[in-house]
């Protein structure tokens, strides 16, 4: 038994690098430089030395696992600065997934469910602006964070294995810092005193993430503003979480206007709906209760503080990113609920998820330009002070020394 499931794990990672393959054919090759990677994780550290790059802050961030990638980067040829940034950003998101796999059996889940929940992984809405870019990775790290704190715990070099990545997960972004109180609820449940290093060093981590952002000035955040509407919130979620997922972004952003506006009726049954999913999910197995609260606060809290305007986020067509781990834990949940029976409505939706994943998300992504010819079109210009990166209106502009 154990050897079938040591087959099955390898022939899902084999999958995994398959989908992953479909899922960036547009840059595969070439790979490519997202939005502030090349706008200002570039310029922040390069020339300069490890320290003062794993130090970087930016908008009051301390994100120290983009830095690190986005430093490798610049130490190759500036023609593979994006493969090399998109590569090791692939690496760093792949640790939460394989660790699931590793983990399957433990939670319950079956190797065809866990299949679909692959599909569905990659096919995610929210997945396209997330997916290896060093901008984003932080979006990832919540994920592991989230995964670590969810999972059995582990005993030997594998449990200091995890208190690393935990503090690697609270220095690179403030997402994975949300994670601590779930630790603790865990700690309070189960009385394991695992729970309450791991939500210890998740909390120590938040506190030096707001003390990088009061350090840096009340700016420092890029114009944030709290926003405090939990209705509104909950209406976004169940556009970000439910609608979207299971029925393909074009029907939630059909739906979208009619709430935004005032939709009586549809706005409290998209409440009442993303309500009964989480407290229905939270009943599944042993773990399922804290990944749904992981998801759930993940989601709050990136509304709290999100830069986008909030009603824009009840649709599926902006600030993907804030739902994109939240979701990819709830699909678990799904995943696990299905994987003893294919009971009901539990399956149709797992199903439905999987088929429009399959349907939209491997079709649908950002385009933006050829890195290799935008590379080649401005070395053929002395003139050329920048190179066009994804998405459209975004730029790498030519360090101070040269390309």
């Amino acid at each position: 038994m154990r050897h079938d499931a040591a087959l099955q794990n390898i022939v899902l990672i084999v999958i995994l690098i398959i989908l992953s393959a479909i899922k960036t054919r547009g840059y595969l090759l070439d790979g490519r430089l997202w939005a502030e990677e090349a706008t200002d994780f570039f310029s922040g550290v390069h020339g300069k030395s490890f320290i003062s790059a794993f130090c970087y802050v930016y908008k009051g961030q301390l994100q120290i696992v983009t830095n690190i990638i986005v430093w490798l980067g610049t130490l190759v040829p500036i023609n593979w600065l994006p493969f090399a940034t998109t590569s090791l950003s692939y690496a760093v998101q792949s640790v939460p997934i394989l660790y699931l796999i590793m983990y399957r059996t433990q939670l319950e889940i079956g190797f065809l469910q866990f299949l679909g929940f692959l599909i569905v992984y990659h096919g995610l809405p929210q997945s396209e602006e997330v997916f290896s870019t060093a901008t984003n990775v932080q979006w990832h790290l919540g994920l592991l964070a989230a995964v670590l704190v969810i999972l059995p715990v582990s005993r030997g070099w594998r449990l200091w294995l995890s208190r690393l990545l935990l503090v690697a997960c609270g220095l690179g972004g403030v997402p994975a810092c949300i994670v601590a109180p779930v630790a603790l609820a865990r700690y309070a449940v189960t009385r394991d005193r695992e729970r309450l290093v791991q939500g210890a060093v998740l909390a120590m981590c938040a506190l030096i993430q707001l003390s990088m952002l009061l350090l840096h000035g009340a700016d420092a955040g890029g114009g944030r503003s709290v926003d405090f509407r939990i209705l509104v919130a909950l209406q976004a979620s169940s556009f970000q979480q439910i609608y979207s997922p299971v029925f393909g972004p074009e029907f939630a952003n059909f739906l979208a206007p009619f709430v935004r506006n005032g939709g009586g009726v549809f706005e409290v049954f998209s409440i009442c709906l993303v309500l009964c999913f989480y407290y229905f999910f939270a009943r599944e197995k042993e773990w399922a209760p804290f990944a749904v609260l992981c998801s759930a606060m993940m989601v709050l809290v990136s509304y709290v503080g999100a830069l986008d305007d909030r009603l824009s986020l009840i649709s599926a067509a902006v600030g993907g990113r804030y739902f994109f781990a939240p979701n990819v834990l709830l699909c678990l949940v799904l995943a696990a609920a299905t994987s003893k029976t294919v009971r009901g409505l539990y399956g149709v939706i797992f199903a439905t998820c999987v088929v429009s994943s399959v349907a939209y998300g491997f079709r649908a992504n950002f385009s933006g330009p050829a890195w290799r010819d935008a590379y080649r079109a401005c070395m053929d210009k002395p003139e050329c002070d920048s190179i066009q990166v994804w998405p459209p209106g975004w730029s790498l502009k030519r360090p101070k020394e040269g390309w």
